[in-house]
């Protein structure tokens, strides 16, 4: 037995007000001598016995009749409903999602926190010695506890506490199907707490699903009215190398997700952890833009970009992480016949021609011929090497080798370039008029550095009409992409009078970039680390007009730095997956570890490759966030940054129309609550059982009637 409203049972002393009243009047009576008193002695003491009966039977229904005027305020009940229940005791069945969705609303009142509060005050209404299992559903269920007694209310509450949110999407149709055995049985009583993101219960009408039996469920619904989420899908460098003072671009793709538009969402870049760069993005239901900054390294070594949202509905999905290697210079080889001296014969009258004008910019127009050579950008041009001078180790201080496309090229020189790229070296193959074809498809082909096969190189008349073209469009995330908009000039004016004719391209090799008329321009092979570029335009300066464009050395800049990071493993990966660190080690190497998200770094075992050592690290899926490689030395550790992403499933906060909740099908009959009063009603209205509010009523009534019938005895 047990009250709806126990606060009232204070009042039931009062029920014996009546039985108060009758000693204290009995002592308060008069007494009266007159002459026929003795008759009335007589006739009393004959009905002494029965009068007092009377008055102790109405005291009696005097005070049940208070004593029932306060348990029907009260409202008394009974504990169980179910027999089946009371025989076994109750089994509590939590499930609990732990989704990036359930952190969706304001810090401190986030759906995770009221899931939090509901769990508490749930648990403190459990009887001791009742069961109870939690099931937290990330992408997969995990069963923290099953079956368990519930006998220390504080190690209870000390594992619910101890869940907590991740990162993942939870799928409601894979997910109730593998919980259903443990749901059967007498006494269960089911409690989900998840919100009604329409993405996580697709599917769950499923047939299939339902069927478990009879039991009490309850839906705990943690969703407010707000569901205008909008995410930061990637980050990433155009390219995983830089150079030291120049732009870096990172391209940023946000999305949003809600029913309304958006405007004036604060989007911020910080550079190595401090801010850098702030925009303002206005967005429409379900759109995606693509943003870029370009961000500038003072500074070599490893480094990272920082990107995320304000004003945000689920904070989980507005960061998102890029690292990227910064050098201090660039090197560049150019491999030509000594003869190929003129103007338009090499490449090398165009790089060196951009050196000039790079040192101009810089303040110094003098260019060297010593042994650094003239300088590239912010890093030197090596001298061209010779046929006759090359020897073992003249490549290895490269970034990127250029061959030219009327060097002669030997097995000799074959080996050399394949050694070097399997060092983690770039080489650019730029043929042109003068190439040896069928020594580049045999020589090449056979060290494996020919990501396709040349068919022809065709010549036309220099400003003929006759020519090839670029797009501003399709290019790939490089460090090329910058010349989809025009801020570096129109790269659709170049021409190309002299152009290489490829065949299909191998195994492993990617055609990146075509000319107007969709066939081949620029053809990429990764050997991870270390990359070839195929270029079809070639670098001579009679291939066309690009010497005489204003883009000339922006894209000499951008196609050797994208060359070059061939020598750089991706620094942004997609969790799930593996990360990977090329490195040569110091003398005093120790050992290597990888730190994912300031959490304990793990030791890892290199593998050692062609002049260095590879690391890999596993990352686990639905993680997000900044992880490093660990480079141990003697006199310190080396650290190398890599962020950490992926597709963001769960930030699509739409909910469920009513429609949809209609069509789910679930183990059991599920009732729909929003917070812990609307559950603590529905589990009186099966716990409690049947009410005996109605049988007091009925008992203050017959108390009354009894009093009034006695009372008229005495009229």
């Amino acid at each position: 037995m047990m009250f709806l409203q126990p606060g009232l049972l204070w009042a039931l002393p009062f029920a014996l007000a009546p039985l108060v009243i009758y000693f204290l009047m009995r002592y308060r009576s008069l007494r009266v001598a007159w002459g026929a008193n003795y008759v009335l002695e007589r006739a009393l003491a004959r009905l002494q016995k029965k009068v007092y009966l009377e008055q102790i039977l109405l005291i009696v229904l005097r005070t049940l009749a208070a004593l029932a005027i306060v348990l029907a305020f009260a409202r008394p009940v009974s504990r169980q409903k179910s027999a089946a229940t009371a025989n076994a005791g109750v089994h509590h069945v939590l499930v609990v999602d732990r989704s990036a969705s359930m952190q969706a609303g304001e810090p401190g009142n986030t759906r995770w926190d009221r899931a939090q509060e509901v769990l508490s005050r749930y648990v403190a209404s459990w009887g001791r010695g009742e069961r109870w299992s939690l099931c937290v559903v990330g992408e997969k269920p995990v069963w923290q506890v099953d079956g368990e007694t519930h006998l220390d209310p504080a190690r209870t509450k000390a594992i619910l506490n101890g869940v907590k949110p991740g990162e993942g999407m939870v799928s409601w149709a894979r997910t109730l199907p593998l919980i259903r055995d443990k749901l059967s049985g007498p006494g269960v009583e089911l409690v989900l707490i998840s919100d009604d993101q329409a993405i996580a219960w697709e599917g769950v009408e499923k047939p299939g699903v339902a069927g478990v039996g009879a039991l009490s469920g309850y839906w705990v619904n943690t969703a407010r009215a707000d569901y205008e989420n909008s995410a930061v899908l990637q980050a990433r460098f155009g390219s995983s190398l830089g150079v030291a003072g120049q732009p870096c671009r990172i391209y940023i793709e946000v999305r949003h997700y809600g029913s309304e538009p958006v405007e004036g969402l604060p989007l911020e870049v910080l550079r190595d952890g401090a801010f850098y760069a702030r925009e303002l993005v206005s967005l429409l239901p379900g759109q995606s833009r693509t943003l870029s900054f370009d961000v500038i390294f003072d500074e070599p070594g490893s480094h990272y970009a920082t990107v995320r949202l304000g004003k945000d509905m689920l904070g989980s999905d507005n960061m998102a992480y890029a690292g990227i290697d910064i050098r201090p210079a660039v090197k560049v080889v150019l491999l030509r016949d000594p003869g190929r001296s003129g103007k338009f014969d090499s490449a090398w009258p165009l790089l060196e021609l951009s050196a000039r004008a790079l040192r101009g910019e810089a303040g110094k127009s003098r260019v060297s011929r010593d042994s650094q050579g003239p300088s590239m950008g912010a890093g030197p041009i090596m001298p061209q090497l010779k046929e006759g001078e090359l020897r073992d180790g003249y490549l290895a201080g490269a970034d990127v080798v250029v061959l030219d496309g009327g060097r002669t090229l030997t097995p000799e020189l074959g080996g050399m370039l394949r050694d070097y790229v399997s060092s983690g070296g770039a080489l650019i193959l730029a043929p042109d008029g003068a190439t040896d074809i069928q020594s580049w498809n045999r020589i090449l082909a056979e060290k494996r550095l020919l990501p396709a096969p040349l068919i022809r190189c065709r010549t036309e008349r220099l400003a003929g009409d006759r020519f090839q073209t670029l797009t501003r469009s399709d290019w790939p995330l490089s460090a090329m992409r910058i010349f989809e908009t025009d801020e570096e000039g129109d790269i659709g004016h170049v021409r190309f009078y002299s152009w290489c004719e490829f065949g299909k391209p191998n195994t492993g090799a990617q055609v990146v970039k075509t000319f107007a008329d969709r066939t081949p321009f620029l053809v990429r092979q990764d050997d991870r680390p270390g990359a070839v570029l195929l270029l079809a335009g070639g670098l001579s300066g009679g291939a066309g007009n690009l010497m005489a464009r204003e883009f000339c050395l922006p894209y000499l800049m951008r196609l050797l730095t994208d060359a070059a990071s061939g020598a750089v493993l991706p620094r942004v990966v997609v969790n799930g997956e593996a990360a990977n660190l090329f490195f040569r080690p110091p003398p005093d190497f120790k050992g290597a570890a990888f730190q994912l998200d300031a959490g304990l770094p793990v030791g890892l075992t290199p593998s050692r490759v062609k002049a260095g050592m590879i690391a890999t690290a596993p990352v686990p899926a639905g993680v997000w966030g900044l992880g490093a490689f660990l480079v141990l030395r003697e006199r310190g550790v080396n650290r190398v940054w890599v962020g950490v992403q992926g597709e963001r499933e769960d930030s699509d906060l739409r909910p469920l129309n009513q429609d949809g909740k209609k069509r789910i099908k679930l183990p059991c009959p599920l009732v729909e609550v929003n917070d812990w009063p609307q559950l603590e009603e529905q589990l009186k209205a099966v716990r409690i059982g049947g009410e005996y509010h109605h049988w007091v009523i009925l008992a203050l009534l017959a108390c009354l009637v009894g009093e009034m019938v006695l009372e008229r005895r005495f009229i």
